[in-house]
């Protein structure tokens, strides 16, 4: 949109032709479906060349172009969904074959398909979604420019990259995934100049330096993202951007996760995506109970439990469990919230969730202290050493377990003992959050 919120004749002649991305398609038609005066006069002249009809006459041809294009998209996403038919079940290598010798895969909606698969794999089969990613990149590799628009091939190039960032990250492969951002970057300079590209790969790019420990440096790429998404009236976008803000600093500090979570969900259009919207109130829910408001975390699970229903296989249904128990606990049904997280480590054990079960853990041993159980909470520590070992945790993580452990160890069960070892395992559980898989040194942000 140019400075004065109105699309420009380039994008207007693009709308027409329909050589527009989807987000700039929809932004340009709320602006005409408005009946701006300036913007629907060139229309006007592009549809009607050489006459001047009534106003009406000439609004009317524009839905008929309108429909041209929104048919045009949903058949791309028909054959989209035919060629993952095709791939769907076989063995990688053989998928990988298949794009790479067979011309009929090299569409930019099967990219887009193929990055939506990956995504909904990532949670609970990283291997599988990262393959599922490389796949999306090699049919990016081979869409031919000349059948689309200017710069539409590299930017379908940059989405497959940074999805195969965001894909190594998840399988803990950081190195990996630093090598694609910085490979997408390089692609993002040489595509269409479309601004919400580079949000995109801000917004995507943020989780990793997150997962290194850059807290501030996840924040300003998301800050960047929300504005750009922001300027072009992109709300769900923002909203997004926003909630992964909530996400990344919430935990920290949960006064202002819980503001940040409310913005995204103004901002959020939960009809268009159910899960999303779910991924903010869980957000809300889990630092509303973190900020010391309960039952307000409570009334607010209860009035999102259709919704967890509703989204089988999401993370926030996986987390339903460990937020109920740890709301259970601030409340002070101390003996429901132990067998809530005694099922939740069991859970998250068998599935391989690796750092929640470490998180798990810790929330565990701080209930039996609370309870006067020390030597539960202790001995759960000392036998989770070796499963630590097993996930590779560097020097400075074993450290710091070790330290811990050996604080609560040396606590005699009394209440004031106790009031001093739960900051030491909430600034723990925050340590392994932001230090997963970059060696920092722990320190204790808390005394008392």
């Amino acid at each position: 949109m140019s400075p004065r919120g109105h699309p420009t004749f380039d994008q207007l002649d693009r709308f027409l032709d329909n050589r527009l991305a989807d987000e700039e398609h929809r932004t340009v038609l709320r602006h005409l479906l408005t009946r701006c005066a300036a913007c629907c006069s060139y229309v006007e002249q592009e549809v009607y060349p050489g006459s001047r009809p009534s106003y009406e006459a000439a609004f009317a041809g524009l839905p008929r172009r309108v429909a041209r294009a929104t048919e045009d998209r949903s058949m791309e996403r028909l054959l989209a969904t035919s060629l993952w038919a095709a791939l769907e079940g076989r063995p990688h290598a053989q998928q990988l074959r298949m794009v790479v010798h067979d011309a009929r895969f090299h569409e930019r909606s099967l990219v887009e398909r193929l990055i939506e698969v990956s995504r909904d794999h990532h949670l609970c089969d990283p291997q599988g979604a990262r393959q599922l990613a490389e796949l999306g990149l090699a049919v990016a590799d081979r869409l031919d420019p000349r059948a689309l628009p200017e710069g539409f091939a590299i930017d379908s190039r940059t989405a497959a990259l940074a999805n195969l960032g965001d894909a190594w990250r998840r399988c803990e492969d950081l190195p990996a995934a630093e090598r694609s951002f910085a490979a997408a970057w390089r692609s993002l300079e040489r595509g269409s100049g479309d601004p919400r590209a580079r949000a995109n790969l801000m917004r995507h790019e943020a989780s990793l330096r997150l997962a290194q420990g850059d807290l501030e440096g996840c924040l300003r790429r998301l800050r960047s993202a929300a504005a750009i998404y922001r300027h072009h009236h992109e709300p769900q976008e923002q909203g997004r951007a926003v909630l992964q803000m909530a996400q990344a600093s919430g935990h920290r500090e949960p006064a202002r996760g819980v503001g940040l979570a409310r913005r995204a969900l103004a901002l959020i259009d939960g009809r268009r995506e159910p899960r999303l919207e779910l991924s903010a109130r869980h957000a809300l829910i889990w630092f509303l109970n973190d900020s010391g408001a309960g039952r307000e975390a409570l009334a607010e699970l209860e009035s999102s439990r259709p919704l967890y229903r509703q989204i089988e296989g999401s993370q926030p249904r996986l987390h339903q469990n460990w937020l109920e128990g740890r709301i259970s606990r601030s409340l002070g049904d101390l003996a429901a919230a132990e067998e809530t997280l005694k099922t939740v480590w069991h859970d998250f054990r068998s599935a391989g969730f690796n750092r929640d079960l470490t998180l798990v853990s810790l929330d565990l041993a701080e209930l039996w202290m609370t309870q006067g159980k020390s030597r539960h909470a202790v001995s759960l520590l000392r036998r989770f050493e070796p499963t630590l070992r097993r996930f590779k945790m560097h020097s400075h993580g074993m450290a710091a377990w070790l330290l811990v452990r050996e604080a609560l160890a040396s606590e005699v069960v009394l209440a004031s003992e106790v009031a001093r070892a739960r900051p030491l395992l909430r600034d723990a559980a925050l340590y392994f959050r932001s230090a997963w898989r970059r060696p920092l040194p722990f320190r204790r942000r808390s005394r008392r």
